[in-house]
């Protein structure tokens, strides 16, 4: 693995990580606003859709080369 694909890895965990907490504090504070609690799943759901709808604007990348990602073999460490 090359220096800019771990910087890229441990970018995206520590980034999903400083997430976690807010989204938490949220969904707890959304949580106990509600007596049924619904507030949260719709919240939730929302936020999920309007993501899916992002990303179907976005639309696919082309990755150059075939059009996708090399695969990495979990096993020997190369590419397929």
């Amino acid at each position: 693995m090359t220096q800019l694909h771990a910087t890229a890895l441990s970018t995206f965990h520590t980034l999903i990580g400083l997430m976690a907490l807010p989204a938490s504090v949220i969904a707890g504070y959304l949580w106990n606003l509600t007596p049924q609690h619904e507030l949260t799943f719709l919240v939730g759901t929302a936020v999920s859709l309007s993501a899916v709808l992002l990303l179907l604007m976005i639309g696919p990348r082309d990755h150059g080369e075939g059009g996708t990602a090399r695969v990495i073999c979990s096993t020997s460490g190369r590419g397929r």
